[in-house]
């Protein structure tokens, strides 16, 4: 296998999430991994899960890698290698010939400073019907997450519960799921990353009796709406462009 040089591997960051698209049309299979380690001869990645598609994945198929990023999203083609280790399996992607950059960033983030709240959920704990909301301030926001302020550390991977209350009563769900993607300290300021977690996701990542318990506007938070909310940040930011206030 071709040995993944230096430079292409500063193209990519431990932890990333990537998309993998295996097959053609509508046979095709869509899976989700994120970048584990580099070896020489390829990216070392999580065990793919399955998002939906008919094609499965098989040792050395073709695929097609996307990942997103601030300005864009960039896409390259692979194939997938099954290595055996002593304790278990290694999936490994060749290395790129070639990084593409497919489109601009599909959902403009914009800075804010606007009241939030949010609430940790523990999927393996029944939620509770009356919700402890904590008090947050939204400080950058995209139709597919934010970075809000957090009272207490929140760890990588953890769900929770986002209400933006500008957006209440405007045709677009107020309550969101949402997932840490990443944590910031500025000083004494904890903030979390989050990615809003589409309505299409839930069965995923919450058991029957926590998805049972959500509340209505977070199974509400389809596609579509994501779209809209994407396009009332935009509108919002042109607006205060006109006013000078951004």
């Amino acid at each position: 296998m071709r040995a993944l040089d230096q430079k292409t591997e500063h193209l990519f960051r431990v932890h990333e999430k990537i998309t993998l698209l295996v097959g053609e049309d509508k046979a095709a299979g869509i899976y989700e991994a994120r970048i584990e380690d580099f070896v020489n001869g390829g990216i070392v990645i999580t065990q793919p899960e399955f998002v939906r598609g008919h094609t499965r994945l098989r040792d050395k198929i073709p695929t097609v890698v996307t990942f997103t990023r601030e300005d864009a999203a960039y896409q390259f083609h692979s194939r997938i290698i099954r290595r055996r280790l002593k304790h278990g399996r290694q999936m490994v992607l060749s290395p790129p010939t070639r990084l593409q950059r497919v489109q601009r960033r599909l959902f403009v983030r914009t800075g804010t400073d606007t009241k939030a709240l949010y609430t940790p959920v523990a999927p393996q704990q029944e939620l509770k019907s009356d919700l402890i909301w904590l008090e947050s301030r939204c400080v950058n926001i995209s139709g597919g997450g934010a970075l809000i302020t957090v009272q207490d550390r929140i760890n990588v991977n953890s769900l929770l519960l986002v209400r933006l209350e500008f957006v209440e009563g405007q045709g677009l769900p107020g309550i969101m799921a949402a997932i840490c993607q990443r944590t910031v300290d500025q000083g004494e300021v904890r903030q979390a990353g989050v990615e809003f977690i589409l309505a299409e996701r839930l069965a995923r990542l919450f058991p029957k009796e926590t998805l049972r318990l959500l509340p209505q506007a977070v199974k509400e938070f389809t596609r579509p709406k994501r779209t809209e909310l994407a396009a009332r940040i935009l509108s919002d930011q042109n607006e205060m462009r006109k006013k000078g206030l951004f």
